[in-house]
């Protein structure tokens, strides 16, 4: 194990969590208590200001800003690249940050104050006010309040799922991050009657019906790609649902008579 290793998992534990103990070191690396104390010590050497050494645990400055080892898009970058390795990122997934979802393209990065702002509040549950950009005709951003619950991470779209406390019953929804202008910590009291969910995202059974032009091979073909069992269904989550749609069942390639398209006729929810 290098030396690297354990001083940026400090590092970044101590900023995003808040603080890192010795058996944390000893939980995410195979490592001594002593060895563990002596990496605690060498991390604040290498950040001074940053870290802070207490009897027990190194914890970063308040108000500090996030060395590029720990920024806001570098945590995204290594929650989206290996978003299990307690080792890597300093937090638990997803004890203490949610994140589902897949990637095929890269965005823009986005406002890091913003996203620095988000991860805090998701970690420790505080409430939110979004400066947030609907995609409704006509609409300009407006500030949403927020209770967030988790990161959606899906096509290499970033989103923040959240009960919407503007709304009736405080429904959970889905906010993307690249759509936010501003973040801010909400002086708002939590709502009487919010009953916080556990941020993950629904997955739902459909039967779906292949296009009658395909021929047996076909169907088998795309039964497979599509994840269908023997009864022609597929589970698919709340968050892929709009992109099953654009990619299986409309396109471009509609009308393309070479091309048996769309694949998918009709979509039936079953659960």
């Amino acid at each position: 194990m290098e030396l690297k290793e354990s001083t940026l998992f400090i590092l970044r534990r101590s900023i995003w969590s808040g603080r890192t103990t010795r058996a944390d070191l000893m939980e995410a690396f195979p490592i001594s208590e002593a060895t563990a104390s002596r990496a605690m010590k060498r991390a604040c050497l290498r950040w001074p200001g940053v870290l802070v050494r207490k009897p027990k645990h190194v914890e970063a400055s308040l108000q500090v800003v996030p060395p590029p080892e720990a920024s806001a898009s570098r945590m995204l970058e290594l929650l989206e690249q290996t978003p299990f390795s307690f080792a890597q990122t300093g937090l638990k997934v997803p004890d203490e940050l949610r994140i589902a979802g897949f990637k095929i393209r890269q965005a823009n990065p986005f406002d890091p104050q913003v996203a620095g702002t988000l991860l805090h509040a998701t970690i420790r549950g505080v409430q939110l006010d979004l400066m947030y950009v609907g995609l409704r005709y006509g609409e300009a951003a407006r500030w949403r309040s927020v209770m967030p619950l988790s990161f959606d991470t899906f096509q290499g779209q970033w989103r923040l799922r959240a009960h919407d406390l503007e709304s009736a019953d405080f429904p959970v929804k889905s906010f993307v991050v690249s759509r936010m202008l501003d973040a801010q910590v909400s002086m708002n009291k939590k709502p009487k009657g919010l009953r916080l969910e556990s941020g993950e995202i629904p997955v739902r059974r459909y039967r779906a019906k292949l296009n009658p032009r395909m021929t047996a091979d076909q169907r088998l073909v795309i039964g497979r790609e599509l994840g269908l069992n023997a009864k022609g269904e597929a589970l698919i989550s709340d968050s892929a649902f709009f992109h099953f749609k654009k990619t299986y069942m409309k396109s471009h390639l509609e009308g393309e008579e070479s091309l048996v398209w769309p694949l998918v006729v009709e979509l039936e929810r079953m659960t």
